[in-house]
């Protein structure tokens, strides 16, 4: 179970990182450029090592970012650690980020909004998904979104997450 586990995340990192051409190290640093960015593959990562289950609460995923054994990982994704507080902050807003704790990831599609500007920027929230994706949407939906249970699943052909039949479990 393990080494299939270890199999899908290297499957799904290398097929996002080495399918567009470009350099994997200039990939790396621009899905990892901004504090939301990198606290989104701080999450991810949690979830790989934690059978797909994101962490309880904040303290987990401190935990989890600081611990050394966990290093090698971040070095590798351009993520400095030794200012984890400044990873839970926004750059645009200035405020702390609102996290879903305890969401399901999968390496199999499924795109859950994790990490949340708190009040945003000219009306507008950036939302942070898995899989390294980032939106802007307005205060209301942001809100919305952080309060629902729906799973979002990717549809492949134009790659706009949709909401999955089934609920997080």
């Amino acid at each position: 179970m393990y080494r299939q586990s270890c199999f899908m995340i290297c499957f799904v990192f290398l097929f996002s990182v080495g399918c567009s051409g470009g350099k994997v190290a200039e990939r790396i640093a621009e899905m990892n450029s901004t504090p939301i960015k990198k606290l989104i593959t701080c999450y991810s990562f949690y979830q790989s090592r934690n059978n797909f289950r994101g962490p309880k609460d904040e303290a987990a995923l401190r935990e989890f970012i600081a611990d050394d054994k966990n290093q090698k990982g971040f070095d590798r994704a351009g993520i400095d650690t030794s200012d984890i507080d400044a990873l839970f902050i926004s750059e645009r807003d200035g405020q702390p980020f609102k996290i879903k704790y305890g969401v399901p990831g999968s390496p199999m599609g499924f795109v859950e909004p994790l990490i949340f500007e708190s009040e945003g920027v000219d009306g507008e929230v950036m939302v942070g998904f898995g899989g390294a994706t980032t939106k802007l949407m307005s205060l209301e939906e942001s809100e919305e979104l952080f309060k629902s249970k729906k799973r979002i699943k990717v549809d492949r052909q134009d790659s706009a997450p949709q909401d999955a039949a089934s609920e997080e479990g």
